[in-house]
């Protein structure tokens, strides 16, 4: 999982605001890199049908995320089924996942986290929640029934 893509969302998972060069740019360009809130990733995170048109920066963040998530759903199946052991994933994957899977972490406020949750759920990211329940954590939104795109398959989106 070591693209600049999943870097941004493991940096945008860090920190309440940064810098991300979320659309890589020519070498010895000028163009000042955008820092990125929460506010504007949880914005970004909206389910299509909430929202129809999304600005470049914002397919951008969504982008990130995706790609951070489908590493997350090669992970799920191979741990349930033995071929891989959570213990030998933890050093890798066990701060990020305790960040978004657990209510009591600190360093993503409540509402990031559900539109989180959210968007794993409405894009059918199956293997990403079969990983975290792996760990302990359970990523289903609180709500019994979240609108989803499409029929629920293992692969996401």
């Amino acid at each position: 999982m070591s693209n600049h893509a999943v870097a941004n969302a493991m940096l945008m998972l860090d920190y309440n605001e940064i810098e991300v060069e979320l659309i890589p740019f020519a070498e010895g360009s000028s163009q000042p890199i955008p820092r990125i809130s929460d506010a504007e990733v949880r914005v970004a995170l909206q389910p299509l049908g909430a929202r129809e048109v999304f600005q470049p920066g914002e397919g951008a963040i969504r982008n990130s995320f995706d790609q951070f998530l489908d590493g997350l759903e090669r992970f799920g199946p191979l741990v349930r089924s033995g071929l891989i052991l959570p213990r030998d994933l933890a050093p890798y994957l066990s701060y990020y996942l305790d960040i978004i899977g657990n209510p009591q972490n600190p360093r993503m406020l409540p509402p990031i986290r559900e539109t989180l949750w959210r968007y794993v759920e409405y894009y059918g990211y199956r293997g990403a929640q079969m990983l975290f329940q792996e760990f302990g954590y359970n990523i289903r939104p609180p709500e019994a029934s979240v609108k989803r795109n499409g029929p629920a398959v293992e692969g996401g989106r």
